[in-house]
């Protein structure tokens, strides 16, 4: 269901309110005047607004300049949301007039902005076109600063999308946002202005259905719009629109920000825009997803709100919303009734909005009289017909308006570089500074050649100074191999061997204990034997850059009971007990194939630690965004310091042990984990592994 009411009607309130207001201290301050209207224009009383400024502009009190042109858009916006077009284009006429006679490029925008809005509502597309001329005159003229180009993109790119041309609306806000990025955004008024176009530009990307491009440029003025109310709530309620968007219908994260908007901004004596437009977005979003009992407590929210305010088009949205929960709930009576009151506004402000009554409409009349329900639906079916012919014109239109701007930009560029090349041909004809040309051309030249030849050389100093680096390492890693081969692989080999060799030479020397006692033997050795060249091999594959990271989520307890598998055996000769307190839920972000074999290894040296008959506690804790596993076991204690001299001695002196911790430390480097060791008065040691929770 197509639910979004369009905000074109209230497009030329919001910009023009954003883009006055920023100077609008100024002139406060030096003019009574102006004072008393900008008070009225800031909490939206546009009745008061258009009897002062139009008093004042009719009265026989001499006026300046800047207050005839200031007066003369005040009395144009009020009038424009009052709905009394006639008048706004009147005032906005004089207004522009006066700014051009002025040269005054800031208001000459904002009038011009105002006149193209208003034509394009009462019909008169000429008269708009015209006004887009002078603008687009103003933003192709190369001797216009770039700053007075700021307000003339913003206008044309409104006017763009009020024609429902959005690409080429796109093109202009964001050239807007990045003559704003080019000069830094340090200043007050530029960031106000960027934070305006962000929200606009997201009012593009919802209009051509891309909720997630919409967020992108709304979180990228985030930070400047929060730092002024008005805009913060602009701000706040284009969020609730993009999270009300049909078929996107995030109505949690919508009421997340109808919560900060509440809070922080609490409607005032004068019902505002953010007082009813975000209510009945979450109300139709619950009406489109079914939920009337939650879409009542909103739709009554902006009804009441609308009638208190007074003004014609919160009304209309209340009536609308109002209408659409009652036909979906059956109160057919209550949907007609308001649904008809809403038709005529609805026709004015876009065909889109004025279908969807029209379905309604339709749908409501079907129990009551279906001969009206007909009527109804024939005149949908020919809106409908009719708005997607325009959609298609308006896409072509688009295409080749985009397209002659480009060919524009390009037919600047060209001239732009015949400039440039009329310039280097004057400078060429200056017969005396040929000859110095030449030769400083050919002292350049050398000092390139001689340079390139430098860097040429250096780079391959650099090349050959890695090389001989990595060599270098090769040898050192080849040495600590042969190393722990040479010590910890021939010490338990050699037990195996003398065992062996003693089971040979004197098979009944030895009675059924002692042959028992010699397997025992056996078996520790070569198990022993089996952990340290599992160890070595995962630490050869670190030293060679094998392991490539494979972060995911993962849950603990099936790594934990995997491990706990691996080393039954050896638990259960020291016949260890475990104490486990880990829960499914205990999830981390992490290789698993990692973290299992830091796991195994911890848990392997908390077993050897421990005493007979023993108990091993694991368990886990989450804080914040971290998950920290925890290995606690009785025996002789571990601490930090005897870790981190583990893992710092030179790799030819280590026992199986210490490799074992080398490469808990490196791996655990690769998954940006932590670990720690700490001992207790008690006894024993406790091992902490902190991971990143999911």
């Amino acid at each position: 269901m197509k639910k979004r009411y369009c905000k074109l009607l209230l497009l030329l309130l919001v910009v023009s309110n954003i883009s006055f207001s920023q100077n609008s201290d100024a002139p406060a301050k030096k003019d009574a005047i102006l004072f008393t209207c900008d008070s009225f224009y800031k909490v939206a009383d546009y009745d008061n607004l258009k009897k002062t400024a139009e008093t004042y502009l009719a009265g026989k009190s001499p006026l300046s300049a800047e207050q005839k042109i200031t007066l003369n858009y005040y009395a144009g916006i009020a009038n424009y949301n009052l709905l009394i077009f006639d008048t706004a284009l009147l005032f906005q006429k004089k207004c522009f007039d006066e700014a051009k006679a002025q040269a005054n490029t800031d208001f000459l925008g904002k009038s011009g902005m105002a006149l193209m809005v208003i034509n394009m509502q009462i019909g008169d597309t000429a008269q708009a076109k015209l006004y887009k001329k002078e603008l687009q005159a103003i933003v192709e003229n190369e001797s216009v600063p770039d700053k007075e180009k700021l307000l003339p993109y913003l206008a044309l790119g409104l006017n763009y999308q009020r024609q429902m041309y959005f690409g080429t609306a796109q093109d202009y806000f964001l050239k807007g946002m990045t003559l704003h990025e080019l000069a830094g955004l340090t200043d007050a008024k530029e960031r106000k202005d960027y934070a305006n176009l962000c929200v606009l530009l997201s009012n593009v990307y919802r209009s051509m259905n891309y909720p997630d491009k919409a967020l992108e440029v709304l979180n990228k003025g985030k930070a400047m719009a929060m730092e002024h109310e008005t805009y913060a709530k602009l701000w706040l309620n284009s969020m609730i629109e993009v999270f009300t968007m049909p078929g996107y219908d995030k109505t949690d994260s919508a009421l997340f920000y109808l919560d900060i908007l509440q809070n922080k901004y609490p409607m005032k004596n004068q019902v505002g825009n953010e007082n009813v437009e975000p209510y009945g977005n979450i109300a139709l979003s619950y009406i489109n997803l079914k939920k009337y009992d939650s879409a009542k407590i909103y739709a009554d929210i902006i009804y009441t709100n609308a009638t208190k305010s007074q003004l014609a088009f919160f009304i209309f949205q209340a009536q609308m919303v109002k209408g659409f929960y009652a036909t979906e709930t059956g109160d057919y009576e209550t949907a007609i009734s308001e649904l008809e009151k809403s038709k005529s506004i609805a026709q004015q402000v876009g065909p889109e909005l004025y279908v969807e009554i029209l379905r309604y409409l339709a749908k409501a009349w079907q129990k009551k009289d279906a001969n009206k329900s007909f009527e109804y639906y024939d005149e949908y079916v020919e809106a409908s017909t009719k708005m997607v012919k325009e959609k298609q014109s308006i896409n072509f239109a688009d295409q080749e308006t985009r397209y002659r701007t480009v060919e524009k930009q390009k037919q600047i560029e060209s001239k732009n570089l015949q400039l440039v090349a009329a310039r280097k041909q004057r400078i060429g004809l200056i017969a005396g500074l040929v000859l110095l040309s030449l030769l400083a051309l050919m002292l350049v030249s050398f000092y390139r050649n001689k340079k390139k030849t430098a860097k040429l050389l250096d780079k391959k100093n650099r090349s050959l100074s890695k090389l001989n680096s990595d060599l270098e390492e090769a040898n050192q890693t080849k040495a600590k191999l042969f190393s722990i081969i040479g010590h910890d692989l021939r010490s338990p080999i050699s037990q195996v061997y003398q065992f062996l060799k003693l089971q040979q030479l004197n098979p009944d020397a030895l009675n059924t204990e002692q042959k028992n006692e010699l397997s025992n033997k056996i078996q520790t050795a070569t198990g022993s034997l089996l952990e340290t060249m599992e160890d070595l091999l995962l630490w050869s594959k670190t030293q060679l850059n094998e392991f490539k990271t494979s972060v995911e989520p993962v849950a603990l307890l099936p790594v934990i009971e995997t491990c706990k598998q691996l080393l039954q055996l050896n638990s259960e000769a020291k016949n260890i007990s475990y104490q486990q307190t880990i829960e499914p839920t205990d999830m981390a972000n992490t290789d698993i194939y990692f973290l299992q074999t830091i796991i195994r290894n911890l848990l392997q040296n908390a077993i050897k630690a421990s005493p007979q008959n023993g108990t091993i506690e694991i368990f886990a804790r989450q804080e914040n965004s971290y998950l920290t596993l925890f290995i606690k076991n009785g025996g002789i204690p571990f601490t930090q310091a005897q870790y981190q001299q583990a893992i710092s001695n030179e790799l030819t002196t280590t026992t199986g042990n210490g490799l074992g911790l080398r490469l808990i430390d490196e791996l655990s480097q690769k998954i940006n984990a932590t670990v720690k060791f700490t001992t207790s008065s008690e006894g024993g040691s406790q091992v902490e592994v902190r991971l990143e929770a999911v």
